[in-house]
């Protein structure tokens, strides 16, 4: 649930921050109030020094990932 949560958090910050271009310290601000419930430091921590998310971040940056993505869905390859 971590991972998914994290996802969803970078695609987040992405949506309001690169794309709707709003202050970082707001973003966080939003996020933690009314989104996740995190604390602020620990959501930037989570985006910025955790390095499956910030390889996340950087390739929404770079336009090479989906923002839509539903890690809800289970799928079975077998």
């Amino acid at each position: 649930m971590t991972r998914i949560r994290d996802r969803k958090m970078v695609e987040t910050f992405h949506q309001l921050y690169d794309v709707k271009r709003i202050r970082l310290d707001d973003v966080l601000s939003r996020m933690s109030l009314n989104m996740f419930f995190l604390d602020t430091n620990y959501i930037y921590k989570r985006i910025f020094y955790v390095n499956e998310n910030l390889s996340y971040y950087e390739s929404l940056k770079e336009g090479r990932t989906k923002t839509a993505v539903d890690d809800g869905q289970l799928t079975l390859g077998f």
